[in-house]
């Protein structure tokens, strides 16, 4: 019964070191092509589109609305921003016509919550005369917040 035990041993020892020997043989056909994968880059944060009211934004941000009442037909707004002497600015990127013929609204990201003072100024037409201002306000200060402003052009 010794006898098969330690045949058995050295079989097994004798197929345990023929077996990796096998296994590290170059392969007699080429190994079939492989799909490479190509990481893709990282995104580059941009500005968020600004958001209509056909369309609102669905990005965490917040939105300034002006609502005219009796607008004159191409009355043209623009948000301005005060500085630290008084002076008004024209924002560049809020800017433009009434949407629905009576409404403006832009879409205002995290970063800008809080800083103020801001107003709409409406002009009669892009380039146009100054018919009115708001009176000033802040940008909203929380997520999904909406700083509403109304103005009527009545006399």
């Amino acid at each position: 019964m010794n006898c098969m035990l330690t045949a058995a041993v050295v079989g097994v020892l004798a197929l345990g070191t023929w077996l990796p020997s096998q296994s590290l043989a170059a392969p007699s056909a080429p190994l079939p092509p492989r799909p490479t994968f190509t990481p893709t880059p990282a995104a580059t944060p941009v500005r968020p589109p600004t958001a209509t009211p056909s369309r609102p934004s669905l990005l965490v941000g917040a939105h300034i609305v002006l609502y005219v009442q009796a607008p004159p037909a191409g009355l043209w707004t623009i948000v301005q921003w005060q500085d630290a002497l008084g002076g008004w600015h024209d924002v560049q990127g809020w800017q433009g016509t009434l949407d629905n013929g009576y409404q403006k609204l832009w879409w205002v990201a995290e970063g800008d919550f809080n800083t103020g003072p801001f107003r709409w100024a409406l002009y009669e037409s892009q380039g146009g005369a100054l018919l009115d201002v708001s009176e000033s306000f802040h940008l909203p200060g929380l997520k999904g917040e909406t700083v509403t402003m109304e103005a009527s052009l009545r006399p």
